[in-house]
């Protein structure tokens, strides 16, 4: 493979992601005359491409969560001196993500892989998925209740496609 994926916006509201390959990279029998370019929406890229990644020693991770715990509760601090309550909620989000990336470092996930452009899934519990929604309600849910707010969040989340399909992706098997 000649490139690493990359992230180009065509329109403000339309990202796609590119990649250099080969034309037997791509599965084409006939030789190119040099790289070809991949386009793949997000969505194809994620479901598509999903390597498995370790880029941080056990040790190295360790450090991190002890460093986003730290970074977390400055952040708590300093929010509650402000005083913003939707600002404040940031912090629960933050500390949701420290929980659940503690628990993928203890099943051996390297949680920084996990990401939308992995298609690395954190291991998650349905009422974490609540509250992680319950806290983006709180600092966002006014503003996208307009339908058309709403609408552009989920498909910029991938689970709801432009032509207006559900983009949910198939289950991944656990290992």
């Amino acid at each position: 493979m000649i490139g690493e994926w990359f992230y180009h916006a065509e329109k403000p509201d339309e990202r796609w992601c590119y990649r250099e390959a080969t034309a037997t990279d791509v599965g084409l029998s006939r030789t190119a005359d040099g790289p070809v370019t991949l386009r793949l929406s997000p969505l194809a890229f994620r479901d598509a491409y999903r390597p498995v990644l370790t880029t941080f020693t056990f040790a190295e991770r360790d450090a991190m969560i002890r460093g986003m715990i730290g970074a977390s509760n400055a952040f708590y601090a300093a929010a509650i001196r402000i005083g913003n309550h939707p600002f404040i909620e940031f912090a629960g989000l933050m500390n949701e993500y420290i929980k659940v990336a503690t628990r993928a470092h203890a099943q051996g996930i390297d949680f920084t892989e996990s990401s939308t452009h992995s298609g690395i899934p954190l291991p998650m519990q349905t009422y974490e998925a609540a509250y992680i929604g319950e806290k983006l309600g709180c600092i966002y849910g006014p503003s996208l209740s307009r339908p058309d707010l709403f609408r552009k969040f989920l498909e910029s989340m991938g689970v709801v496609q432009p032509d207006g399909n559900a983009a949910i992706p198939p289950a991944i098997p656990s290992t």
